[in-house]
């Protein structure tokens, strides 16, 4: 997901160990402030979609594939 991510947002590789790296990564992305906060937005995009993705696998038993192809709509829809 995160390779998706970097490629589409034109960003080096993302590598992160931690939830921690993932939220801070907007502060080493090269570029303008408005791309770091553009980068920042759909970075926790992708996080809240991660966490729905647990909901509906939970609790709504929906199949990881079902949920991807809804988590990529999401998030080119709400940070276009």
């Amino acid at each position: 997901m995160w390779q998706v991510i970097s490629t589409w947002c034109e960003v080096r590789s993302i590598y992160a160990f931690t939830l921690r790296d993932i939220r801070d990564l907007h502060e080493f992305i090269h570029g303008s402030k408005k791309k770091r906060k553009a980068f920042h937005v759909v970075v926790l995009i992708a996080l809240w979609c991660l966490w729905r993705l647990r909901n509906d696998m939970v609790f709504n038993r929906k199949s990881v594939y079902e949920f991807l192809l809804d988590m990529l709509e999401t998030i080119e829809d709400r940070s276009t």
